[in-house]
């Protein structure tokens, strides 16, 4: 047991942690308007550079800190002529080819807006792409509790994550070489860590347009376990999973017999819009309005909840019963700030 006196050092500990931490990152994604300037201007002089980063320029790349690490890869924010990147570095060659299959999936949804910017790979060993400093959405409790200026304007902007979430997984589905399907996704934790939150000023065609709203948006960051379902559909992985999280077929369905890989059917795009209720609903509890809106989305969520894949919503569908419920939301805004 740990006395009064050793807890009250620790949270000290932590708490000037904490303030160190914050002291570090606000020259990088702080102005005086609070979050806007740093991540832009680190994105549009990296979106500047023509040519791409190569071995050759490792040597004038330095490592600061690690600012994730799986068991494919270890992630540095690091510095390269005093632009802030992320460097991505084989951890284990056992999983070279999940290295090699995020570093192709970059290049290929590369136009798209849709995905981290890459600016260079070095071998097989290193993949150098844009720096996000907000990170992936687990980080929104603590940009929203601790950081001065609001990151989120409130309700329209918590269902715009829900949109862009839900474009990300249509944008997948819908890919000429998809279905492309989230297979490291067993968990919500571990789904959101496949993101980034970005304060870019990119648009893409799907993305609703206001002026009540911040710029944060979501963009797809780690792509090593994300197949193809277009042939004859597709196993996450050759060990059986566990939770309610996961979809109904990801389960091992014989329960009178022992987990056999062989023997375990394979499964579609779906599993991704059983997730999709999950992921809304935790992007909508930093809204005030979180019980009105889930309220309102509940007819689509049941649909994405039904245990027959083959009758769940497409993701299309369920972007366009989203977009509807934010559209009418705007307007309502756009009204009562009209008639102030």
């Amino acid at each position: 047991m740990f006395t009064k006196g050793a807890v009250m050092i620790w949270y000290l500990l932590i708490s000037l942690g904490s303030l160190f931490l914050i002291n570090q990152w606000l020259p990088i994604i702080s102005d005086k308007d609070g979050f806007s300037s740093g991540s832009r201007k680190t994105a549009e002089n990296q979106a500047d550079s023509e040519s791409k980063l190569t071995c050759d320029d490792l040597n004038e790349i330095t490592k600061i800190a690690v600012i994730g690490e799986g068991a494919v890869k270890v992630v540095w924010l690091a510095k390269w002529k005093h632009q802030l990147i992320a460097l991505s570095e084989l951890k284990d060659t056992n999983y070279q080819d999940d290295f090699n299959h995020n570093r192709a999936m970059l290049i290929k949804l590369a136009d798209s807006n849709k995905v981290v910017k890459l600016l260079g790979t070095c071998n097989d060993t290193f993949i150098i792409t844009q720096f996000h400093p907000l990170g992936n959405p687990l980080n929104l409790p603590f940009w929203t509790q601790f950081w001065p200026n609001k990151i989120l304007n409130g309700t329209l902007d918590c269902l715009k994550l829900c949109l862009h979430y839900v474009d990300l997984i249509n944008f997948f589905h819908t890919h000429p070489s998809g279905p492309l399907v989230m297979c490291d996704s067993n968990s919500l934790e571990k789904l959101l860590s496949q993101f980034l939150l970005s304060l870019d000023d990119v648009k893409t065609d799907t993305e609703p347009t206001d002026s009540l709203t911040s710029g944060l948006r979501l963009v797809a960051n780690d792509l090593d376990a994300l197949p193809s379902a277009k042939s004859s559909g597709i196993k996450c992985g050759p060990r059986q999973i566990f939770g309610t999280f996961a979809a109904p077929e990801q389960h091992w369905p014989y329960q009178d017999r022992p987990f056999n890989d062989s023997q375990m059917p394979v499964y579609n795009e779906k599993i991704d819009i059983w997730k999709i209720p999950d992921v809304c609903a935790w992007f909508l509890k930093f809204s005030s309005d979180s019980e009105f809106l889930l309220a309102r989305l509940k007819p689509i969520h049941i649909q994405c909840k039904q245990m027959d894949p083959s009758v769940r919503p497409t993701a299309a569908k369920v972007h366009q019963s989203y977009m509807e419920l934010y559209s009418e939301l705007l307007m309502e805004m756009e009204s009562n700030y009209a008639r102030k």
